[in-house]
């Protein structure tokens, strides 16, 4: 069996809370892999989906939001390869809970999420053994965890951002759709706070 064992497994909802749990406590690329059983390609690729770190092109290499390195091209490739090879004789694996501090007190569900990355919010249902759960999200982080400050930044952001784009006197369609798009990802937030 190879370093890699959850390899092509889907993204349950367990993983994905612990894989944000090493990525906020800042753990190294080849310590999340490890711990979760993932190539870290699979692991770039989904902290990318979920809005946690970014690819700087020029530099190649991936950041976390506030600009903290997380890993190089050349780190990931490193990383992929060491994670194809064979567990060795007595090799412990390192839990999650044994990489951060926090642990979670209930056992989350084993259940497949899929955030739009695309949209300020997202609103996911999860059904379940105990039926079904709605999980909103705002930029791939859980709804009660974000603050009404971060809430506003976002929202003053996206004002911002549709300024500046609206000062395009010809407008392509695309452009069009996009400015609706960010409007209503602007009243997704505004009546989220409200309704706290």
């Amino acid at each position: 069996m190879n370093r890699a064992f959850n390899h092509m497994k889907t993204w349950d909802r367990t993983m994905l809370a612990d894989l944000v749990k090493l990525a906020e406590s800042k753990q190294k690329l080849r310590t999340i892999t490890r711990a979760l059983g993932r190539t870290g390609t699979s692991v770039v690729a989904k902290l990318q989906s979920i809005g946690m770190i970014t690819r700087s092109d020029g530099y190649h290499r991936y950041t976390y939001k506030d600009g903290e390195l997380f890993c190089t091209d050349h780190q990931l490739e490193e990383t992929d390869r060491y994670m194809q090879m064979p567990l060795q004789e007595g090799e412990l694996i390192p839990t999650v809970a044994s990489l951060i501090t926090q642990t979670t007190e209930q056992e989350q569900d084993m259940t497949t999420i899929n955030i739009d990355k695309n949209s300020a919010v997202s609103v996911v249902t999860i059904d379940d053994n105990n039926g079904s759960n709605t999980v909103t999200y705002i930029y791939g982080k859980e709804a009660p965890t974000v603050s009404d400050d971060q809430i506003f930044q976002h929202i003053a952001e996206l004002e911002n951002q549709i300024e500046a784009l609206s000062r395009i006197k010809t407008k392509p369609k695309k452009l069009t759709v996009k400015l609706e798009a960010m409007q209503n990802d602007i009243e997704a937030l505004v009546t989220l706070v409200d309704e706290r």
